[in-house]
């Protein structure tokens, strides 16, 4: 899915995709690691818990001109 997402956006001439995963999400991040994104950010405490708690979130970019 995440490869099909990338054609579409590269035949829609975008330079670049981003996305936001929880930072304890370790299956999404290998996935999106994986698939060619790169850390580039990160959102402090974005991820409100149900205990009260935050997670942060990790902004990752993928580049459609490479």
């Amino acid at each position: 899915m995440v490869g099909h997402l990338i054609h579409l956006c590269r035949n829609r001439s975008m330079a670049r995709l981003f996305l936001e995963v929880r930072e304890d999400n370790e299956a999404a991040r290998a996935l999106y690691n994986k698939s060619g994104f790169k850390m580039v950010g990160r959102r402090p405490r974005y991820y409100k818990m149900a205990n009260g708690t935050a997670k942060d979130a990790v902004t990752m970019a993928y580049s459609l001109n490479d």
